[in-house]
């Protein structure tokens, strides 16, 4: 694909990710940094730290927390007994947090008319961290607010 086919998409440019393994979900591109694959050894566990925190990794000479989002969300937990993790760096507001995600599925493209309410359509505990939700194919796919994720309350309380 070239620049020219990438800058005549229509909508806006979303990173599409899964919340567990049935919960397709999407962050917009503005807020991600980059998404790594890294081993589980890299991130190293702290103690006294809310349980959505996994711990602090090391990348390009920067440290930062990294949490399972599903925890996060009131979500099953990810498996940490595996080898590699599925990490999204996101930054706003001058923080940068790392996300832990059981998948990445590559870049999408959405337009915002096509973002409604999720209120019917998800737990009240998410509808705090959601622009909203997406109806697309018979798949609902949760619009995943990055700013809401950093300034999350569970993140900032032992």
């Amino acid at each position: 694909m070239n620049s020219a086919e990438i800058e005549t998409r229509p909508g806006e440019r979303y990173l599409k990710l899964y919340l567990a393994e049935q919960i397709p979900a999407i962050l917009a591109m503005e807020y991600v940094q980059e998404v790594l694959m890294i081993p589980a050894r890299r991130i190293t566990p702290m103690p006294n730290m809310p349980e959505c925190v996994v711990g602090l990794l090391n990348h390009r000479n920067r440290v930062l927390w990294v949490v399972d989002l599903a925890q996060l969300l009131s979500l099953q937990p990810l498996d940490h007994n595996i080898s590699q993790y599925n990490v999204i760096l996101i930054q706003a507001q001058q923080m940068t947090l790392g996300l832990l995600v059981p998948e990445v599925n590559g870049v999408k493209y959405f337009t915002p008319d096509l973002v409604q309410s999720s209120k019917e359509l998800v737990t009240s505990a998410l509808i705090p961290f959601l622009h909203g939700c997406i109806v697309q194919e018979q798949e609902l796919i949760l619009v995943v607010n990055a700013e809401a994720i950093l300034l999350a309350p569970a993140l900032y309380r032992k």
